[in-house]
Protein backbone atom coordinates (compact mmCIF):
# COMPACT_ATOMS: atom_id res chain seq x y z
CA UNK A 1 0.00 0.00 0.00
CA UNK A 2 2.91 2.50 0.99
CA UNK A 3 4.86 1.56 -2.39
CA UNK A 4 1.94 2.29 -4.22
CA UNK A 5 1.04 5.54 -2.18
CA UNK A 6 4.75 6.79 -3.10
CA UNK A 7 4.72 5.32 -7.13
CA UNK A 8 1.14 6.59 -8.20
CA UNK A 9 -0.25 8.93 -5.23
CA UNK A 10 -3.62 9.35 -4.15
CA UNK A 11 -5.38 8.28 -7.09
CA UNK A 12 -3.58 4.95 -7.05
CA UNK A 13 -4.21 4.69 -3.85
CA UNK A 14 -7.82 5.16 -3.71
CA UNK A 15 -8.11 2.70 -7.10
CA UNK A 16 -6.07 0.33 -4.85
CA UNK A 17 -8.67 0.39 -1.93
CA UNK A 18 -11.74 0.73 -4.59
CA UNK A 19 -10.22 -2.95 -5.53
CA UNK A 20 -9.40 -4.23 -2.19
CA UNK A 21 -12.16 -3.44 -0.17
CA UNK A 22 -16.28 -4.76 -0.69
CA UNK A 23 -19.01 -1.95 -0.83
CA UNK A 24 -20.11 -2.32 2.95
CA UNK A 25 -16.47 -2.41 4.25
CA UNK A 26 -16.25 1.40 2.06
CA UNK A 27 -19.55 2.22 3.42
CA UNK A 28 -18.82 1.54 7.39
CA UNK A 29 -15.64 3.83 6.54
CA UNK A 30 -17.88 6.85 4.71
CA UNK A 31 -20.41 6.32 8.01
CA UNK A 32 -17.76 6.67 10.57
CA UNK A 33 -15.78 9.92 8.67
CA UNK A 34 -19.55 11.54 8.38
CA UNK A 35 -20.49 10.54 11.99
CA UNK A 36 -17.10 11.19 13.88
CA UNK A 37 -16.62 14.99 14.12
CA UNK A 38 -19.78 14.74 15.68
CA UNK A 39 -19.02 12.38 18.15
CA UNK A 40 -15.10 14.40 18.35
CA UNK A 41 -17.57 18.18 19.03
CA UNK A 42 -19.37 15.66 21.68
CA UNK A 43 -15.69 15.12 23.49
CA UNK A 44 -14.92 18.81 23.02
CA UNK A 45 -17.75 20.31 24.57
CA UNK A 46 -17.08 17.11 27.77
CA UNK A 47 -13.44 18.17 28.01
CA UNK A 48 -14.15 22.28 27.39
CA UNK A 49 -17.89 22.96 28.97
CA UNK A 50 -17.89 24.63 32.46
CA UNK A 51 -21.46 24.98 34.32
CA UNK A 52 -21.29 28.48 35.07
CA UNK A 53 -23.18 31.08 34.03
CA UNK A 54 -21.54 34.51 33.22
CA UNK A 55 -21.75 37.52 31.22
CA UNK A 56 -25.26 37.37 29.18
CA UNK A 57 -26.68 34.07 30.84
CA UNK A 58 -26.48 36.38 33.82
CA UNK A 59 -29.77 38.30 31.90
CA UNK A 60 -32.01 34.87 32.41
CA UNK A 61 -31.51 35.25 36.38
CA UNK A 62 -34.85 38.10 36.44
CA UNK A 63 -36.06 35.62 34.03
CA UNK A 64 -35.88 32.72 35.81
CA UNK A 65 -37.29 34.66 39.01
CA UNK A 66 -39.87 35.75 36.86
CA UNK A 67 -40.90 32.66 35.66
CA UNK A 68 -41.34 31.23 39.23
CA UNK A 69 -43.23 33.61 41.09
CA UNK A 70 -45.96 33.44 38.06
CA UNK A 71 -44.77 37.08 36.45
CA UNK A 72 -43.13 36.14 33.26
CA UNK A 73 -44.85 38.00 30.15
CA UNK A 74 -44.77 38.20 26.53
CA UNK A 75 -42.78 41.20 26.52
CA UNK A 76 -39.83 39.57 28.50
CA UNK A 77 -39.42 36.78 25.98
CA UNK A 78 -39.58 39.45 23.06
CA UNK A 79 -37.15 41.88 24.56
CA UNK A 80 -34.17 43.24 22.75
CA UNK A 81 -30.97 41.33 23.18
CA UNK A 82 -28.57 44.09 21.54
CA UNK A 83 -29.80 44.01 17.69
CA UNK A 84 -31.52 40.91 18.33
CA UNK A 85 -35.06 39.56 19.03
CA UNK A 86 -33.72 35.70 20.45
CA UNK A 87 -37.51 34.73 21.70
CA UNK A 88 -37.11 31.28 20.86
CA UNK A 89 -33.80 30.44 22.02
CA UNK A 90 -35.03 32.48 25.19
CA UNK A 91 -37.91 29.92 25.22
CA UNK A 92 -35.16 27.14 24.80
CA UNK A 93 -32.80 28.06 27.41
CA UNK A 94 -35.83 28.49 29.67
CA UNK A 95 -37.35 24.88 29.60
CA UNK A 96 -33.26 23.63 29.47
CA UNK A 97 -33.13 25.91 32.47
CA UNK A 98 -36.23 24.77 34.45
CA UNK A 99 -35.27 21.03 33.89
CA UNK A 100 -31.67 20.86 34.50
CA UNK A 101 -31.60 24.03 36.90
CA UNK A 102 -29.59 26.25 34.77
CA UNK A 103 -27.17 23.84 33.46
CA UNK A 104 -25.24 25.80 30.59
CA UNK A 105 -22.97 22.87 30.21
CA UNK A 106 -26.34 20.98 29.23
CA UNK A 107 -27.52 23.90 26.52
CA UNK A 108 -23.91 23.17 24.67
CA UNK A 109 -25.38 19.68 24.14
CA UNK A 110 -28.69 20.89 23.14
CA UNK A 111 -26.25 23.07 20.78
CA UNK A 112 -25.05 20.04 19.73
CA UNK A 113 -28.23 18.48 19.31
CA UNK A 114 -29.41 21.49 17.04
CA UNK A 115 -26.10 20.75 15.15
CA UNK A 116 -27.03 17.39 14.19
CA UNK A 117 -30.57 18.10 13.02
CA UNK A 118 -29.08 20.30 10.43
CA UNK A 119 -26.13 18.09 9.55
CA UNK A 120 -29.84 15.96 8.60
CA UNK A 121 -31.37 17.95 6.69
CA UNK A 122 -28.17 18.74 4.86
CA UNK A 123 -27.82 14.80 3.98
CA UNK A 124 -31.37 14.57 3.47
CA UNK A 125 -30.85 17.06 0.74
CA UNK A 126 -28.11 15.26 -0.40
CA UNK A 127 -29.25 11.79 -0.61
CA UNK A 128 -32.22 13.49 -2.90
CA UNK A 129 -30.13 14.91 -4.80
CA UNK A 130 -27.29 12.11 -5.49
CA UNK A 131 -28.65 8.84 -4.13
CA UNK A 132 -27.21 6.62 -1.97
CA UNK A 133 -24.13 5.25 -3.70
CA UNK A 134 -20.33 5.12 -2.44
CA UNK A 135 -18.84 8.34 -4.16
CA UNK A 136 -22.27 10.00 -3.46
CA UNK A 137 -22.10 9.48 0.08
CA UNK A 138 -18.72 10.21 0.26
CA UNK A 139 -19.09 13.31 -0.99
CA UNK A 140 -21.36 14.42 1.72
CA UNK A 141 -17.20 13.97 4.11
CA UNK A 142 -16.51 17.15 4.16
CA UNK A 143 -19.91 18.80 4.67
CA UNK A 144 -20.24 16.92 7.97
CA UNK A 145 -16.46 18.12 8.96
CA UNK A 146 -17.55 22.16 8.20
CA UNK A 147 -20.45 21.36 10.35
CA UNK A 148 -18.95 20.18 13.65
CA UNK A 149 -15.64 22.16 13.09
CA UNK A 150 -14.51 22.60 16.43
CA UNK A 151 -13.37 26.13 15.10
CA UNK A 152 -16.97 27.23 16.54
CA UNK A 153 -15.47 26.84 19.98
CA UNK A 154 -17.38 30.08 21.40
CA UNK A 155 -20.61 28.41 20.16
CA UNK A 156 -20.19 25.14 21.20
CA UNK A 157 -18.82 26.21 24.47
CA UNK A 158 -21.46 28.66 25.65
CA UNK A 159 -24.90 27.58 25.73
CA UNK A 160 -26.22 31.34 25.25
CA UNK A 161 -25.20 30.66 21.80
CA UNK A 162 -27.83 28.13 21.29
CA UNK A 163 -29.30 31.28 19.53
CA UNK A 164 -26.91 30.45 16.31
CA UNK A 165 -28.11 27.19 15.81
CA UNK A 166 -31.48 27.46 16.36
CA UNK A 167 -31.09 30.63 13.28
CA UNK A 168 -29.47 28.32 11.08
CA UNK A 169 -31.68 25.10 11.46
CA UNK A 170 -34.93 27.07 10.43
CA UNK A 171 -33.00 28.89 7.94
CA UNK A 172 -32.08 25.96 6.72
CA UNK A 173 -35.82 24.67 7.09
CA UNK A 174 -37.61 27.71 5.62
CA UNK A 175 -35.56 27.11 2.38
CA UNK A 176 -35.76 23.07 2.09
CA UNK A 177 -39.50 23.32 2.38
CA UNK A 178 -39.47 26.51 -0.33
CA UNK A 179 -37.75 24.77 -2.80
CA UNK A 180 -39.85 21.24 -2.48
CA UNK A 181 -42.82 23.29 -2.46
CA UNK A 182 -45.17 23.82 -5.86
CA UNK A 183 -48.37 24.99 -4.43
CA UNK A 184 -49.77 26.74 -1.24
CA UNK A 185 -49.56 23.32 0.73
CA UNK A 186 -48.66 22.33 3.94
CA UNK A 187 -44.77 22.12 2.97
CA UNK A 188 -45.26 25.95 2.28
CA UNK A 189 -46.92 26.31 5.54
CA UNK A 190 -44.08 24.98 7.53
CA UNK A 191 -41.66 27.26 5.28
CA UNK A 192 -43.24 30.25 6.13
CA UNK A 193 -43.52 29.13 9.67
CA UNK A 194 -39.95 28.24 9.81
CA UNK A 195 -39.12 31.56 8.54
CA UNK A 196 -40.89 33.39 11.38
CA UNK A 197 -38.93 31.48 14.08
CA UNK A 198 -35.62 32.32 12.25
CA UNK A 199 -36.57 35.83 12.14
CA UNK A 200 -37.03 35.95 16.17
CA UNK A 201 -33.49 34.07 17.25
CA UNK A 202 -30.98 36.14 15.87
CA UNK A 203 -31.07 39.63 13.85
CA UNK A 204 -29.78 38.05 10.32
CA UNK A 205 -32.98 36.01 10.46
CA UNK A 206 -34.48 39.12 8.50
CA UNK A 207 -32.55 37.53 5.50
CA UNK A 208 -34.67 34.78 5.19
CA UNK A 209 -37.69 37.23 3.73
CA UNK A 210 -35.79 38.48 0.61
CA UNK A 211 -33.75 35.68 0.09
CA UNK A 212 -37.10 33.15 0.11
CA UNK A 213 -38.48 35.73 -2.51
CA UNK A 214 -35.48 35.78 -4.72
CA UNK A 215 -35.73 31.97 -4.67
CA UNK A 216 -39.41 31.92 -5.55
CA UNK A 217 -38.84 34.41 -8.62
CA UNK A 218 -35.91 32.04 -9.76
CA UNK A 219 -38.29 28.97 -9.39
CA UNK A 220 -41.07 30.39 -10.87
CA UNK A 221 -39.36 30.96 -14.49
CA UNK A 222 -38.42 27.63 -14.96
CA UNK A 223 -41.27 26.36 -13.88
CA UNK A 224 -44.46 25.35 -16.77
CA UNK A 225 -46.77 28.61 -17.25
CA UNK A 226 -49.54 26.69 -15.77
CA UNK A 227 -47.63 26.42 -12.64
CA UNK A 228 -46.31 30.28 -12.72
CA UNK A 229 -49.36 31.19 -11.36
CA UNK A 230 -49.20 29.45 -8.21
CA UNK A 231 -45.85 30.53 -7.45
CA UNK A 232 -47.01 33.72 -7.98
CA UNK A 233 -49.63 33.28 -5.00
CA UNK A 234 -47.14 31.89 -2.90
CA UNK A 235 -45.09 35.16 -3.66
CA UNK A 236 -47.59 37.62 -2.36
CA UNK A 237 -48.41 35.45 0.63
CA UNK A 238 -44.50 34.77 1.36
CA UNK A 239 -43.88 38.76 1.24
CA UNK A 240 -46.96 39.64 3.40
CA UNK A 241 -45.89 37.04 5.74
CA UNK A 242 -42.18 38.57 5.79
CA UNK A 243 -43.61 42.43 6.05
CA UNK A 244 -45.73 41.03 9.00
CA UNK A 245 -43.12 39.88 10.57
CA UNK A 246 -40.58 42.48 9.84
CA UNK A 247 -42.89 45.29 11.29
CA UNK A 248 -43.40 43.22 14.42
CA UNK A 249 -39.86 42.87 15.05
CA UNK A 250 -38.93 46.35 14.58
CA UNK A 251 -41.78 47.41 17.32
CA UNK A 252 -40.31 49.35 20.24
CA UNK A 253 -36.38 48.39 18.21
CA UNK A 254 -33.94 50.98 19.66
CA UNK A 255 -30.20 51.19 18.98
CA UNK A 256 -27.67 49.49 21.20
CA UNK A 257 -24.83 50.91 20.11
CA UNK A 258 -23.18 53.89 21.62
CA UNK A 259 -21.14 54.64 18.71
CA UNK A 260 -22.05 55.30 15.16
CA UNK A 261 -21.28 52.43 12.72
CA UNK A 262 -22.85 53.56 9.61
CA UNK A 263 -20.24 56.65 10.37
CA UNK A 264 -17.07 54.24 10.64
CA UNK A 265 -18.37 51.97 7.45
CA UNK A 266 -18.31 55.28 5.59
CA UNK A 267 -14.98 57.10 6.68
CA UNK A 268 -12.85 53.80 6.98
CA UNK A 269 -14.11 52.16 3.45
CA UNK A 270 -10.79 49.86 3.13
CA UNK A 271 -10.90 48.79 7.26
CA UNK A 272 -14.21 47.83 6.78
CA UNK A 273 -13.37 45.82 3.74
CA UNK A 274 -10.61 43.94 5.63
CA UNK A 275 -12.85 43.18 8.31
CA UNK A 276 -15.60 41.51 5.46
CA UNK A 277 -13.07 39.80 4.05
CA UNK A 278 -11.49 38.21 7.10
CA UNK A 279 -15.14 37.32 8.40
CA UNK A 280 -15.28 35.27 5.15
CA UNK A 281 -12.17 33.56 5.60
CA UNK A 282 -11.57 33.01 9.15
CA UNK A 283 -11.13 29.66 9.33
CA UNK A 284 -7.69 29.67 8.10
CA UNK A 285 -7.16 32.44 10.60
CA UNK A 286 -3.71 31.91 13.14
CA UNK A 287 -2.73 34.11 16.03
CA UNK A 288 -0.12 35.25 14.72
CA UNK A 289 -1.49 35.91 11.23
CA UNK A 290 -4.74 37.54 10.20
CA UNK A 291 -3.84 38.05 6.74
CA UNK A 292 -4.55 34.75 5.55
CA UNK A 293 -7.80 34.95 7.04
CA UNK A 294 -8.51 38.05 4.57
CA UNK A 295 -6.87 36.85 1.65
CA UNK A 296 -9.02 33.62 1.92
CA UNK A 297 -11.95 35.53 1.78
CA UNK A 298 -11.13 37.54 -1.06
CA UNK A 299 -10.19 34.35 -2.80
CA UNK A 300 -13.84 33.02 -1.52
CA UNK A 301 -15.73 36.06 -2.54
CA UNK A 302 -14.72 35.58 -6.06
CA UNK A 303 -15.72 31.82 -5.56
CA UNK A 304 -18.85 32.59 -4.62
CA UNK A 305 -19.28 34.80 -7.54
CA UNK A 306 -18.63 32.62 -10.25
CA UNK A 307 -20.02 29.55 -8.95
CA UNK A 308 -23.42 31.43 -7.88
CA UNK A 309 -23.80 33.33 -11.46
CA UNK A 310 -22.60 30.15 -13.54
CA UNK A 311 -25.23 27.73 -11.37
CA UNK A 312 -27.99 30.95 -12.03
CA UNK A 313 -27.27 31.27 -15.85
CA UNK A 314 -26.72 27.32 -16.37
CA UNK A 315 -28.32 25.38 -14.14
CA UNK A 316 -31.99 24.40 -13.53
CA UNK A 317 -34.14 25.75 -9.64
CA UNK A 318 -33.36 22.53 -8.13
CA UNK A 319 -33.90 21.58 -4.31
CA UNK A 320 -30.22 21.19 -4.26
CA UNK A 321 -28.97 23.79 -5.94
CA UNK A 322 -31.52 26.12 -4.91
CA UNK A 323 -30.64 25.12 -0.90
CA UNK A 324 -26.35 25.93 -1.93
CA UNK A 325 -27.47 29.36 -3.15
CA UNK A 326 -29.49 30.41 -0.53
CA UNK A 327 -26.31 29.28 1.83
CA UNK A 328 -24.45 31.52 0.21
CA UNK A 329 -26.67 34.21 0.16
CA UNK A 330 -27.04 34.30 3.64
CA UNK A 331 -23.44 34.30 4.53
CA UNK A 332 -22.66 37.00 2.52
CA UNK A 333 -25.28 39.21 2.88
CA UNK A 334 -24.81 38.21 6.89
CA UNK A 335 -21.15 39.50 7.08
CA UNK A 336 -22.29 42.73 5.02
CA UNK A 337 -24.73 43.31 7.82
CA UNK A 338 -22.30 43.05 10.36
CA UNK A 339 -19.55 44.66 8.47
CA UNK A 340 -21.84 47.87 8.57
CA UNK A 341 -22.76 47.11 12.74
CA UNK A 342 -19.69 46.02 13.63
CA UNK A 343 -16.66 47.22 11.83
CA UNK A 344 -15.09 49.43 14.10
CA UNK A 345 -14.16 46.90 16.36
CA UNK A 346 -11.64 45.63 13.92
CA UNK A 347 -10.33 42.70 12.20
CA UNK A 348 -9.87 40.72 15.42
CA UNK A 349 -13.93 40.74 16.19
CA UNK A 350 -14.44 39.38 12.39
CA UNK A 351 -12.33 36.42 12.92
CA UNK A 352 -13.80 35.78 16.41
CA UNK A 353 -14.79 31.82 16.42
CA UNK A 354 -18.56 33.01 17.45
CA UNK A 355 -18.79 34.32 13.50
CA UNK A 356 -17.66 30.83 12.34
CA UNK A 357 -20.46 29.52 12.66
CA UNK A 358 -21.88 31.74 9.31
CA UNK A 359 -18.89 31.27 7.63
CA UNK A 360 -19.20 27.49 7.83
CA UNK A 361 -22.48 27.72 6.41
CA UNK A 362 -21.50 29.70 3.20
CA UNK A 363 -18.27 27.31 2.60
CA UNK A 364 -20.65 24.09 2.67
CA UNK A 365 -23.01 26.18 0.48
CA UNK A 366 -20.16 26.88 -2.09
CA UNK A 367 -19.35 23.35 -2.04
CA UNK A 368 -22.68 22.18 -2.62
CA UNK A 369 -22.83 24.38 -5.56
CA UNK A 370 -19.81 23.03 -6.80
CA UNK A 371 -20.49 19.29 -6.58
CA UNK A 372 -24.02 19.96 -8.27
CA UNK A 373 -23.12 22.73 -11.42
CA UNK A 374 -22.44 21.76 -14.42
CA UNK A 375 -20.11 23.47 -17.10
CA UNK A 376 -19.32 23.16 -21.19
CA UNK A 377 -15.44 23.56 -19.76
CA UNK A 378 -14.50 19.58 -18.76
CA UNK A 379 -11.73 20.59 -16.74
CA UNK A 380 -13.02 23.63 -15.03
CA UNK A 381 -15.11 21.48 -12.27
CA UNK A 382 -12.65 19.15 -11.62
CA UNK A 383 -10.05 21.81 -11.16
CA UNK A 384 -12.45 24.13 -8.80
CA UNK A 385 -13.64 20.73 -6.60
CA UNK A 386 -10.24 19.64 -6.05
CA UNK A 387 -8.63 23.29 -5.48
CA UNK A 388 -11.48 24.01 -3.06
CA UNK A 389 -11.74 20.46 -1.43
CA UNK A 390 -8.17 21.15 -0.53
CA UNK A 391 -8.84 24.83 1.34
CA UNK A 392 -11.79 23.13 3.07
CA UNK A 393 -9.10 20.35 4.53
CA UNK A 394 -6.76 23.19 5.12
CA UNK A 395 -9.52 25.41 6.57
CA UNK A 396 -10.71 22.60 9.14
CA UNK A 397 -7.16 21.36 10.06
CA UNK A 398 -6.02 25.17 11.35
CA UNK A 399 -9.14 26.14 13.00
CA UNK A 400 -9.77 22.64 14.58
CA UNK A 401 -6.32 22.98 15.86
CA UNK A 402 -7.06 26.80 17.02
CA UNK A 403 -10.29 25.42 18.64
CA UNK A 404 -8.46 22.63 20.56
CA UNK A 405 -5.36 24.59 21.75
CA UNK A 406 -6.26 28.43 21.95
CA UNK A 407 -9.96 28.82 22.34
CA UNK A 408 -11.11 25.48 24.23
CA UNK A 409 -8.76 25.89 26.69
CA UNK A 410 -9.08 29.42 27.06
CA UNK A 411 -13.36 28.96 27.33
CA UNK A 412 -12.56 26.13 30.10
CA UNK A 413 -9.94 28.56 31.87
CA UNK A 414 -12.27 31.64 32.08
CA UNK A 415 -15.22 29.89 33.21
CA UNK A 416 -13.31 27.78 36.16
CA UNK A 417 -12.18 31.01 37.06
CA UNK A 418 -15.91 32.75 36.76
CA UNK A 419 -17.14 29.34 38.55
CA UNK A 420 -14.64 30.09 41.50
CA UNK A 421 -15.32 33.93 41.67
CA UNK A 422 -19.33 33.06 42.02
CA UNK A 423 -18.55 30.19 44.64
CA UNK A 424 -16.36 32.39 46.82
CA UNK A 425 -18.70 35.28 46.74
CA UNK A 426 -18.60 37.79 50.02
CA UNK A 427 -15.65 35.06 51.59
CA UNK A 428 -13.22 37.57 50.05
CA UNK A 429 -12.56 41.70 49.82
CA UNK A 430 -13.03 43.11 46.03
CA UNK A 431 -12.34 46.47 45.47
Amino acid sequence: MFQILKNEGLPGLAIYLKDRLGVRARLLIIAFLIIFPAALALFYIKAYGVNVSTQDDLTFVPLFDKLYTGHLSFGDLFAQWNEHRIFFPRLAMLGLGVLTHHNTVVECYFSLFLLCLIGCVLFISHIRAFGTAVMALASFIPITWLIFNLGQADNLLWGFQIQFFVLILFFLLAIYLLATSRSLSWRFVLSAASGVVCTFSMGNGLLVWPIGLILILWIRQSQPRELQRSYLKMCCIWCLIGIIAVVAYFIGYHDPSHYSAMQYFIQHPWYSLQYFLAALGSLTYTPTSQIAAVGTGLLLFFLYAYTGVTIVRQTKARPYTILSLSLILFTLLSFVLMTVSRSFWGVTDAVASRHATITILGIVGLYMALISFKTKHVNVKPFLLGFFTSLIILGIVLSSYNGIKQEGPLCRNYGNLAAYVLSTYGLHPYD
